[in-house]
């Protein structure tokens, strides 16, 4: 009886003093972005390397291709942020449009838009997700659209392993693009961007539940949409640059406004880095060309645009993100989020 005792004393103390060591909560959300997510990969990379000791991550949120990204770090345990980081890079430098998916049999795009759910076959992706994203061992999130409702799905690292693939299927499943997943439930889901294109309530939560005061929660959120919409004329535009103009529009604000809802209902926690791009990403004709270019391109601009916010410090690339984005909204500033940095330099 005294050594049960004793030795429960002892656990006891040892996690107190755990948690005097560390007594922050550390959460990442990741947002999608299709083709777009390898600036992610590379702005995640820039962090853990160039600030390892505050990326030990506790909890992870990923959206869409960003569930991935977030799932090959779940995979992980916290303080193996260096080789997570590296196998995410991995996957990037790996990936083939084929690997994502594949034209249909015959007639191709046009049968996939009269006879099919989706313009493409997209089953390479679910076999993709099942070689890459290991059983979650910290706290996870992944959030998809339920099509019946519209509302939000989440599932979370106590999810089995082969519904959480689903799962991420299911989020990154762009509609019309990517056929819908529908054999998880009963239910369909698609784009998890589709309804909340970031999941930050989660992380924040997450370390709530853990027992950490908002004032011990940092967050950290990686963007992939183009805050850098300028004015341009789009008359001419034909049917495919109108929509990719559509979807690069509606998801920037979509996100924003999440982040400044967040921002607003968690008042003391630490939004640490906000990383969005400031320059206008490489992309192909259709949101899913996954070129070694373009990766590569994409790659290099996720990592100045992280070490940038490193270097800037804590919270002042959220506040001026959210600067831009409100005079944006007021129709008071028309360049976009690279002029506005440039401007505020000089300051």
């Amino acid at each position: 009886m005294n050594t049960f005792l004793f030795s429960s004393i002892l656990l006891v103390c040892l996690f107190l003093t755990a948690r005097a060591d560390d007594d922050k909560c550390y959460a990442l959300a990741l947002q999608g972005g299709g083709d777009k997510a390898s600036y992610q990969a590379g702005a995640l990379a820039q962090l853990i390397e160039k600030a390892s000791d505050t990326t030990h991550y506790d909890v992870v949120t990923g959206v869409g291709i960003g569930a991935i990204n977030a799932g090959i770090l779940a995979s992980h345990e916290k303080g193996d942020e260096l080789a997570a980081a590296q196998e995410i890079l991995d996957f990037w430098n790996d990936l083939d449009s084929n690997d994502v998916y594949k034209n249909w049999k015959w007639g191709g795009a046009v049968r996939g838009l009269l006879f099919k759910t989706a313009l493409y076959d997209s089953r390479p992706l679910r076999k993709l997700i099942q070689k890459t994203v290991k059983t979650p061992v910290r706290p996870f999130y992944v959030l998809a659209t339920k099509a019946r409702d519209g509302r939000p799905k989440v599932w979370d690292e106590s999810t089995d392993l082969d519904t959480l693939h689903k799962a991420i299927d299911a989020s990154t499943a762009y509609p019309g693009f990517f056929d819908p997943v529908e054999d998880i439930d009963d239910e369909v889901y698609y784009d998890g961007g589709t309804s909340f294109s970031i999941n930050i309530a989660d992380a924040i939560n997450r370390c709530r539940d853990m027992g950490f005061a908002e004032e011990n929660i940092v967050l950290d959120v990686i963007l992939n949409t183009a805050a850098t919409i300028k004015e341009k004329e789009t008359k001419d535009y034909t049917s495919i640059p109108m929509l990719i103009r559509y979807l690069e529009i509606r998801l920037f604000y979509n996100t924003m406004d999440l982040l400044e809802r967040a921002k607003d209902g968690f008042r003391t926690v630490n939004f640490r880095y906000t990383i969005a791009p400031t320059s206008k990403l490489d992309s192909g004709l259709l949101p899913f060309n996954f070129s070694k270019k373009q990766i590569q391109n994409n790659l290099q601009k996720g990592r100045e645009d992280a070490q940038r916010a490193i270097d800037q410090g804590d919270n002042v690339m959220t506040d001026l993100l959210i600067k831009y984005t409100d005079l944006k909204n007021a129709h008071q500033y028309e360049g976009d989020y690279h002029d506005f940095l440039e401007e505020n330099d000089k300051l």
